[in-house]
């Protein structure tokens, strides 16, 4: 009996560990791969201009631009649906031109920008 719950044991452990080959981890009796686990991350996420304009506008950009950053329409005009690179503000920000007082913008504020404009619709 005790040679029964000591196998037992050993192939859970065994089931539990990362299988070096191929990066996938089998949970009970499903292998799940680290693509898997990176594909649930933001990245998936709908990005909406109240989540950019929270974020990032508001905090890093309102003071100068409050006359056209709060308008979705307004900044629409500043970027093209689809296309960080032909989109000037993803431009200057990218750049680190704007914000031209403050640190340049994160990777990860940089996404959330790139996700709302990769998300617009063309016209």
């Amino acid at each position: 009996m005790k040679t029964f719950f000591l196998v037992l044991i050993l192939l859970t452990q065994i089931s539990c560990v990362p299988n070096q080959g191929d990066n996938t981890l089998k949970i009970g009796s499903e292998l799940v791969s680290d693509q898997e686990i990176n594909d649930t991350n933001v990245e998936n996420e709908v990005v909406t201009f109240d989540i950019v304009f929270k974020e990032i506008f508001e905090p890093k950009c309102l003071a100068c631009h409050s006359n056209w950053i709060n308008d979705e329409e307004k900044v629409k005009q500043r970027l093209v649906a689809g296309s960080t690179i032909d989109s000037p503000l993803f431009l200057k920000v990218e750049s680190g031109q704007m914000p031209p007082s403050s640190p340049p913008l994160s990777v990860e504020e940089l996404d959330i920008i790139r996700g709302y404009i990769e998300g617009l619709e063309m016209d």
